[in-house]
């Protein structure tokens, strides 16, 4: 074959190549062009089925005045003796003598508890061995709390006095859950306010836990010296009004937004 041939030849297979490597460029750049568009909607999907997913937590605070159905009362024992052992048995006499003057005037044993118990040498003059015993009750009947408290200190005699006394609203108080269901309501609206001010839509309950805040009212300090059993009519309880707050967190969830909103 000469050599003018041979150029003939390649030139030939040199075109060709050429239009195969453009036809193949071309149906490349349609079939990315294609899925660039059809991946789209994907994107969309999925950014979408993540909405909801997030929570909400709000503080509601709700208060009222009620008047209180409980009394705690502490009674405190002390003796001085030159001994330990003779103070701490004169003391558990005296200490007993409360308790079941307490018991029975109608409380039971649940709403007794000692909450103070020490034995230490005598102050200032360190020549004696002194011991203190504290018992706490719990009287629910408030028109009994003064006699309770008469028949306490005469139990005691002169080694007793009225450490504490206190008015509260017990956990059953329907101004108690009145209060409550004021903090539940709050913080509801609060979390529905900021759901729609986020373009959210508020779900469901996820937790809540409470917290009451009572303001207490300490008993007269002129009652806490009562000599034991002067007293012609038993000690005056006034229950007053009493404010109660109580405070709640709550979490919500995020509701998915409905569709095509």
């Amino acid at each position: 074959m000469t050599k003018r041939a041979y150029l003939t030849i390649a030139a030939a297979l040199g075109a060709a190549l050429t239009l195969g490597l453009a036809g193949c460029g071309s149906g490349g750049s349609r079939s990315a062009s294609t899925d660039t568009k059809s991946a789209a909607p994907a994107v969309l999907a999925s950014t979408s089925s993540t909405s909801g997913s997030g929570t909400i937590t709000t503080v509601g605070v709700g208060t009222v005045n009620g008047e209180p159905d409980t009394l705690t009362i502490g009674i405190g024992v002390t003796t001085t003796e030159p001994h330990a052992a003779t103070s701490l048995a004169q003391n558990n006499a005296v200490a007993t003598k409360v308790q079941q003057a307490l018991e029975r005037d109608g409380l039971v044993a649940a709403d007794l508890q000692t909450t103070g118990l020490s034995l230490q040498q005598a102050y200032p003059s360190s020549t004696g061995y002194q011991v203190y015993d504290e018992v706490t009750a719990t009287v629910r009947n408030l028109a009994r709390a003064g006699t309770m408290i008469d028949d306490a200190l005469a139990a005691a005699g002169d080694d007793g006095r009225l450490d504490m006394a206190e008015l509260s609203l017990s956990s059953s108080n329907p101004y108690l859950a009145s209060a409550r269901s004021q903090a539940v309501k709050a913080a509801k609206t609060d979390a529905s306010e900021l759901a729609a001010a986020a373009g959210e839509r508020l779900g469901s309950l996820v937790s809540i836990t409470d917290a009451p805040q009572q303001t207490g009212t300490p008993y007269p300090e002129s009652f806490a010296s009562a000599s034991a059993g002067t007293s012609e009519a038993p000690v005056p309880i006034q229950p007053g009004t009493q404010q109660v707050t109580v405070s709640v967190t709550a979490v919500w969830s995020l509701a998915p937004q409905a569709p095509g909103s």
